[in-house]
């Protein structure tokens, strides 16, 4: 049985956002069911890209060792 993942890390502001850093949750969707996780980290919203973000080379080293444990 082959299942169908997705990851995708995203910043979520509040909506009393005024600025600041804002939590970085990651989305897991397995066979179209999804759950968010926050990942208990935080970043600039101006920082942060959909594409590609500026902080995903400190999210991969974050996050790196632990997934590969």
């Amino acid at each position: 049985m082959t299942a169908n993942l997705s990851l995708l890390f995203y910043v979520r502001k509040q909506k009393n956002y005024d600025g600041g850093e804002a939590p970085i949750y990651l989305r897991l969707t397995v066979n179209g069911k999804r759950i968010e996780i926050a990942t208990g980290r935080q970043c600039d919203p101006k920082r942060w890209n959909t594409v590609k973000p500026v902080g995903y080379l400190a999210v991969k080293k974050t996050f790196g060792p632990q997934m590969h444990t």
